[in-house]
């Protein structure tokens, strides 16, 4: 399992500059023929889901103002 943010400033959207963060995701379940079919069936959806749950949590609190 791999997990990469990489972070790009000064994105323009609707004429704001922001930051912007990519995700770069990259796994190998053991055991062959077997681990690819949990890959595929459960473990690439459930990660994409945790992923982008995380990142919006992570934004919320980055945006959140005291």
């Amino acid at each position: 399992f791999r997990h990469v943010h990489e972070f790009f400033d000064d994105v323009f959207l609707d004429d704001n500059s922001t930051t912007k963060m990519v995700d770069t995701i990259s796994f190998d379940a053991p055991l062959g023929p077997i681990g690819r079919a949990v890959e595929t069936l459960v473990l690439g959806r459930y990660l994409e889901r945790l992923i982008v749950e995380r990142n919006v949590y992570l934004k919320r609190m980055a945006e959140r103002t005291r």
